[in-house]
C-alpha cells in the first residue's frame, strides 16, 4: 500500500504553505492545501456556465487561507 501513496503538495507548493503557515500564525489565521474551489466558494445557484460549474467541481486552490472558517485568501501556484 505504501507504494502507491503520492505527495499531497509539490516542492513549490509546499514551500508556499510553509510560508502561509508562519504568516497565519502570526495573523490568527489558519492555511489549507488542495481546496476544492466549490467547497470554498457557493457555485449552486450562482449562474455560472456549465463548463464553468464543473471546473469548480473538480478544480482546487493550491493554498487558502481561512479566517473565522471562511475562505480569506486563495492563492494558486
Amino acid at each position: 500500500m505504501q507504494d502507491r501513496l503520492r505527495p499531497l503538495v509539490n516542492r513549490g507548493e509546499s514551500a508556499v504553505l510553509d510560508i502561509a503557515r508562519a504568516v497565519c500564525k502570526a495573523t490568527g489565521t489558519e492555511p489549507f492545501a488542495k481546496i476544492r474551489i466549490a467547497d470554498a466558494i457557493r457555485i449552486e445557484g450562482s449562474g455560472i456556465f456549465d463548463s464553468l460549474y464543473k471546473y469548480a467541481l473538480s478544480a482546487h486552490f493550491d493554498n487558502l487561507v481561512s479566517k473565522n472558517n471562511m475562505g480569506y485568501l486563495a492563492i494558486e501556484i
